[in-house]
């Protein structure tokens, strides 16, 4: 199986597209944020503290961005989780990408250029989600710009906009008819 990574902003639709993409194409996937919570224990404990850290575990399954919004700790969750990457990354910049692609065919949710530098070249095509008008997230939580993929990685990049649009899932399986 092809390996994907799908990039863009919190809230853009990139779990709406990797549900799609997982129902009608079979390709499995695991988000970073998940998955820094369930693997990143220790790092996010230091990061965090025990009991927040309590909080994230057993509400991992729900909406993050509701979840991060709702906590009791006075801290942007999604730069907790991409400071917790980074730590993790350190000092191999695509560990947490190999550990992703070593179980599933897709990385959901990227959020650091140097990962993505490190890792690039793990990938067959890259997936580019952006919901016109809805906001961006802090550099601080994700900091990859559509510029440094296309850059990094033009020959292997879709662009699918808004998931709100009715072409959404026409533009997914356009992508994806080009790579398989």
């Amino acid at each position: 199986m092809k390996k994907f990574l799908l990039l863009g902003h919190s809230e853009h639709g990139k779990d709406v597209a990797a549900a799609y993409m997982s129902q009608a194409y079979g390709i499995s996937y695991e988000g970073s944020s998940q998955v820094a919570i369930g693997e990143l224990r220790p790092l996010l404990v230091t990061l965090i503290g025990e009991t927040n850290y309590k909080t994230l575990y057993q509400n991992r399954g729900e909406n993050l961005y509701t979840l991060f919004r709702n906590t009791s700790h006075h801290v942007n969750m999604r730069t907790v989780l991409h400071n917790a990457i980074n730590l993790y990354n350190t000092p191999d910049k695509a560990a947490l990408t190999r550990l992703i692609l070593s179980r599933a065919d897709m990385y959901v949710g990227l959020r650091d250029l140097e990962e993505l530098k490190a890792g690039v070249d793990l990938f067959d095509h890259i997936l580019w989600i952006h919901r016109p008008g809805h906001t961006k997230e802090p550099f601080s939580s994700f900091n990859i710009t559509l510029a440094d993929v296309e850059e990094m990685a033009e020959d292997k990049l879709s662009l699918v906009y808004n998931p709100e649009d009715e072409t959404f899932f026409r533009n997914i399986d356009k992508a994806m008819e080009e790579v398989l």
